[in-house]
């Protein structure tokens, strides 16, 4: 699929790989929580994210969330004190980007609250669909 920000075309795998490198604010309070953050996300939060995500956004036959990913500033390693908590939503099917503008566009895990999505429509090869799956129950 194509990004739907910049239209350029996206390879889901290289962007999930894709870790951020922190930059510390100043604000030592604000560093904490995000280092937190950034520790608890892989293990506890993501899993939460995805699972709302599936919940709310799978539909047979036309929508299938394949992975969730942070997004924005957390994920470029730059928020600050006013940075909201961004999530990418993959996934695939016949649903246009569009459609779900309609829809509720946050997600919410237990630690740390409200998730502003952005959603990405991938097209998977199927020799990838047994690794996505097992990379997802680790």
């Amino acid at each position: 699929g194509k990004d739907t920000l910049t239209g350029k075309p996206v390879n889901m795998v290289e962007e999930i790989a894709k870790k951020p490198k922190y930059q510390k604010t100043g604000d030592t309070d604000f560093d904490a929580y995000s280092m937190e953050y950034y520790k608890r996300y892989e293990k506890e939060i993501k899993p939460q994210l995805l699972k709302h995500a599936k919940q709310a956004f799978d539909e047979p036959g036309k929508v299938r969330v394949i992975d969730v990913d942070m997004s924005g500033s957390y994920k470029r390693g730059t928020p600050n004190p006013e940075s909201d908590l961004d999530v990418k939503v993959y996934y695939e099917g016949t649903k246009p980007v569009d459609e779900f503008r309609d829809q509720m566009e946050t997600l919410s895990d237990n630690i740390y609250g409200i998730h502003d999505i952005h959603f990405q429509k991938v097209e998977t090869k199927s020799q990838l669909t047994d690794i996505w799956n097992k990379a997802n129950k680790k």
